[in-house]
């Protein structure tokens, strides 16, 4: 995936190609994010997963689902950090409803 954005920074008026990452605009500065997911056709036929392992996204949810906390999760899946399982939580709540940071201001 690439998205072509209009730079912002000391007025320039260039544009610049972003592939898998998040950027936030903040004080007319960009602040880029990677994001916590990995896809890719060769990783689980293109499942989304955990950046950095081969564990499915999908089975957090699955954890989550079914009413376990996510130390559970964390515990049968010990490749992924607590930091990382709470970046896709927060990556995907910015995505479904927006970013909550901007609401707060």
């Amino acid at each position: 995936m690439r998205v072509v954005v209009a730079c912002k920074i000391d007025n320039c008026s260039s544009a610049h190609l972003f592939s898998h990452i998040f950027c936030i605009e903040i004080n007319m500065k960009i602040k880029i994010e990677p994001v916590p997911i990995d896809r890719h056709p060769k990783i689980l036929g293109g499942t989304p997963v955990f950046s950095g392992t081969w564990v499915p996204v999908r089975i957090l949810l699955e954890h989550l689902e079914v009413g376990d906390r996510i130390d559970e999760f964390l515990n049968d899946f010990p490749t992924v950090s607590r930091d990382l399982a709470v970046a896709v939580l927060e990556y995907a709540k910015a995505k479904l409803i927006g970013d909550t940071r901007e609401s707060a201001a």
